[in-house]
């Protein structure tokens, strides 16, 4: 009992004196697992211009690291057909790598995806008629999109 007063005395004492807050999501975005996002859903933008959007707010294409996240981002998302996601074989056809460099370790795509149809499909998005499995589909089309990036620790100012 002596130990978890001591401990509870020491975390009001450090949040008393200027530490840090829990991480925590800027406004408008939302908070999921350790993660926070921002959606535009509107079929506005190439891939490129998403991922220039993504980077101004000092964040990346979302990268979908379980199934649980992949249904977050379907109902996030209020089940729009077309929405990019942090993926691409653009360096290398047929080896697709995340926004970040990192490799695939969780997959979701449909049936016969990728296929590179036409020679010219590089970028990926869910496709919600297929219950938010993914698609390849070329980057110059036009899709909505979500940045992700990691919460913010606050400074306490009290």
């Amino acid at each position: 009992m002596k130990i978890v007063i001591i401990l509870l005395s020491c975390a009001l004492y450090s949040t008393a004196n200027g530490a840090y807050l829990p991480a925590t999501c800027q406004t408008g975005w939302i908070k999921f697992k350790e993660s926070c996002y921002y959606g535009y859903v509107y079929p506005m933008y190439t891939y490129r211009e998403a991922e220039e959007v993504c980077t101004g707010m000092h964040s990346t294409l979302v990268i979908i690291n379980d199934a649980e996240e992949n249904l977050f981002l379907k109902a996030y998302t209020r089940n729009q057909y077309h929405i990019w996601i942090g993926l691409n074989d653009i360096k290398v056809e047929g080896k697709f790598v995340w926004a970040d460099g990192s490799p695939l370790k969780y997959r979701n795509w449909n049936v016969g995806q990728p296929d590179n149809g036409s020679n010219r499909e590089d970028c990926a998005h869910l496709v919600f008629t297929a219950q938010g499995r993914w698609n390849d589909w070329p980057c110059s089309h036009r899709a909505g999109f979500v940045c992700e990036q990691k919460p913010r620790w606050q400074k306490n100012t009290l």
